[in-house]
C-alpha cells in the first residue's frame, strides 16, 4: 500500500515539474529566433523585451508588428511553441 501511495507523490512531483509556459527568450528572443529571422528584426525584437515601460498587451501588439514585416516563408521556418497548436477559438485577434 505504502508504495503505491509513493509512486503516486512520486508521479505527482514528477509531472508538476516540468517547466511551465512559454520557453525562455534567449538573449531577448525565443530560441531558434536568431537563425531564421534577419539582424534587424532580431533587434527590434530586443529593443522591445528590454523595454520595461511596456505592459504586457503593448510589448504583445509591439511584438505582433514586428512579425507582421517578416515574410510568410520566413516565418514558416520559425520554430513552434510548446504544446499542442492553438485552437481556432483560441485565435480570436
Amino acid at each position: 500500500m505504502y508504495k503505491c501511495i509513493v509512486i503516486v507523490l512520486l508521479f505527482a512531483i514528477l509531472v508538476n515539474a516540468r517547466p511551465q509556459g512559454p520557453p525562455p527568450l534567449v538573449d531577448g528572443v525565443p530560441s531558434g529566433f536568431a537563425e531564421v529571422l534577419s539582424s534587424d528584426v532580431i533587434q527590434q525584437l530586443k529593443d522591445v523585451n528590454k523595454n520595461q515601460g511596456l505592459s504586457m498587451k503593448e510589448r504583445k501588439e509591439a511584438i505582433d508588428k514586428i512579425m507582421d514585416t517578416v515574410d510568410p516563408a520566413t516565418r514558416a521556418k520559425l520554430p513552434k511553441p510548446p504544446g499542442p497548436p492553438p485552437s481556432e477559438e483560441d485565435s480570436s485577434d
